[in-house]
C-alpha cells in the first residue's frame, strides 16, 4: 500500500471538491458533509460510488478520530498535492 503521501497520485480521473472550512467542531461537520454530497455528485456523474477521498493534511486532521478513516463508506487520506479546502474523490483501482 502506498503511503498517504503518494495517495493522490494514484487518481488519474475524480472529482475534485471544493468546501469552506470552519473550526473546531463545526469544520469537522462541514467537511463530512461537503464529502457526503460529493458522494452524491460522484455517483450521479460516473454511475458508481468513490472508494477514495484525499484531502490535504491539514483538513484530514480535523477528521481525527473519526471512525476507521472513512467517512459515508470511503476511505479519506491525505494528499501532498491537495489544497485546503478542496478534496478528490476517486477510485484508484478503476483509474489505470
Amino acid at each position: 500500500m502506498p503511503s498517504s503521501s503518494d495517495v493522490g497520485m494514484q487518481l488519474r480521473q475524480g472529482l475534485m471538491w471544493a468546501w469552506k472550512p470552519g473550526e473546531g467542531p463545526e469544520g469537522a461537520r462541514r467537511l463530512r458533509a461537503a464529502i457526503c454530497l460529493a458522494v452524491s455528485r460522484y455517483v450521479e456523474k460516473f454511475g458508481r460510488p468513490p472508494t477514495m477521498c484525499v484531502l490535504n493534511r491539514q483538513d484530514l486532521d480535523r477528521l481525527d478520530g473519526h471512525a476507521a478513516g472513512e467517512v459515508e463508506g470511503v476511505r479519506v487520506a491525505a494528499g501532498r498535492s491537495i489544497a485546503p479546502g478542496t478534496f478528490l474523490l476517486g477510485s484508484p483501482e478503476e483509474s489505470t
